[in-house]
This record gives C-alpha cells, sequence and structure tokens, in this order.
C-alpha cells in the first residue's frame, strides 16, 4: 500500500485573497434626508472601468443602495445620489462644504451633511 502525503491549506485564508479591496475617499453622516443614515463613496478594484467609483447610500431602514460615478464627479464636487419621491438629489461641494441638493422645479434646496475626506 502506499501512503500520500496531503498538504493542507487554511480555508480561512482563501476568502481574504479573492475579495475586492476598497478605499474609503468620502465619508458622509448627519445627513438632513429622511431616509440616509450615511453615504459612502469609495473605489473597489472589483470595478474593472478606470475612474469609476462607488457610491453606497445607507438607508434608515438598514436598506443599502449602491450606485456608480466617475472620480471626476467627486474632484468636481457634483455626484448623482438616488431620488426621493421623485425628487432628483445630488451630493455637492459648494464653498467647500459637501450638502445634499434636492432639485425641485425651477429651485433648489440644499441640506447639510458632514462628510469628511479620507
Amino acid at each position: 500500500m502506499k501512503r500520500i502525503n496531503l498538504t493542507l491549506i487554511s480555508i480561512l485564508t482563501l476568502p481574504a485573497l479573492s475579495q475586492a479591496k476598497t478605499k474609503t475617499l468620502l465619508y458622509c453622516k448627519d445627513i438632513n434626508q429622511p431616509d440616509l443614515k450615511s453615504i459612502t463613496i469609495q473605489e473597489n478594484t472589483s470595478i474593472q472601468q478606470e475612474g469609476l467609483l462607488e457610491l453606497i447610500e445607507d438607508h434608515k431602514d438598514g436598506s443599502k443602495k449602491e450606485l456608480y460615478t466617475m472620480d471626476t464627479s467627486l474632484s468636481e464636487g457634483w455626484i448623482p445620489m438616488s431620488s426621493l419621491n421623485g425628487i432628483q438629489r445630488v451630493l455637492v461641494k459648494k464653498e467647500g462644504k459637501w450638502s445634499v441638493a434636492e432639485n425641485k422645479g425651477d429651485y433648489r434646496i440644499f441640506n447639510d451633511t458632514n462628510c469628511v475626506k479620507q
């Protein structure tokens, strides 16, 4: 009878190697919106298109919504978000401060948020 030597590799280390790496670029909390808890904008290595960033809206009901934006949108300070009750929203940087702007017809309402660039 022939004896076979097997080498065991820990299964716990394999998922860590295959996971995508993310880098948070902007994190916003204390958002003056009825549905939003936080907003995170991050780079994600699993996204194959250069310049594409992930925008994650963390909602107060525990749900999350993932959207995509270009890095130029972040540097220009104009990032489209999900709408609320049919009202278009944009994360916008104005005078060095980020806020959520709601487009209501011919006017725009700016809602405060606390954003930190990472």
